[in-house]
């Protein structure tokens, strides 16, 4: 068995990770300001879940 990575700076290698990648940096990166490691995942999984 072969594993395929995609290739450094080739966001089309695989669209649906690059189009996750975006929308969580524009709806919740951006969006949050995190003062400790728990904060943001206390965040992130509100984020997710919603």
């Amino acid at each position: 068995m072969v594993l395929n990575f995609s290739r450094p700076v080739k966001p089309t290698d695989n669209a649906f990770i690059e189009s996750f990648n975006g929308s969580f940096r524009d709806e919740c990166l951006i969006v949050h300001w995190f003062l400790s490691l728990q904060n943001a995942q206390e965040k992130i999984e509100a984020w997710r879940q919603e």
